[in-house]
């Protein structure tokens, strides 16, 4: 009985860990994101020229 008691409080602890990872990857998936780079016109005008080196 003692056996399976431990079996139990493993398997919980367990779950509790690994729903605690994902929700943190989930905060850092959404808190992470890069803002959108800033172009200028020329930057624009080196890309429809075929040469972008930003």
């Amino acid at each position: 009985m003692q056996r399976s008691n431990r079996r139990v409080r493993f398997g919980r602890w367990f779950l509790f860990i690994w729903a605690l990872a994902v929700l943190a990857l989930m905060l850092v998936g959404v808190l992470g994101k890069e803002p959108e780079p800033r172009y200028d016109g020329a930057t624009f005008v080196r890309v429809e020229a075929g040469r972008c080196y930003v």
